[in-house]
């Protein structure tokens, strides 16, 4: 059976560790990151171009994707006085170690 394209794409994907998870911050990070966006972001740059005219893309998040505080005046102030884009990220595309650990300490 052919099929001409798509009419939705749901991306549903997600992930989270425990509370209680072992792995260092920096890892946790890393795979949290891998699914939750560029998973989402592969997976599209695939299918969006399958979808037929007037199709629809449709993103699923959890509420416990929200991060608390992430953009009160502290956080907009660490990223504003940044020395360098290391200080935010790395130049291959992956968060730095001290930026995940002020995230995490959001929590």
């Amino acid at each position: 059976m052919e099929h001409d394209g798509l009419d939705v794409l749901i991306n549903n994907a997600g992930f989270a560790f425990h509370n209680d998870a072992t792995e260092p911050a920096d890892v946790q990070a890393e795979v949290t990151i891998g699914i939750n966006y560029y998973g989402t972001k592969l997976v599209s740059s695939y299918l969006i171009p399958l979808i037929r005219p007037g199709g629809r893309v449709v993103n699923v998040c959890s509420q416990a994707g929200v991060m608390k505080g992430v953009y009160d005046q502290r956080h907009i102030d660490k990223l504003k006085n940044a020395k360098d884009e290391h200080e935010i990220e790395n130049t291959n595309g992956k968060l730095s170690s001290s930026y995940i650990n002020f995230i995490f300490s959001t929590f």
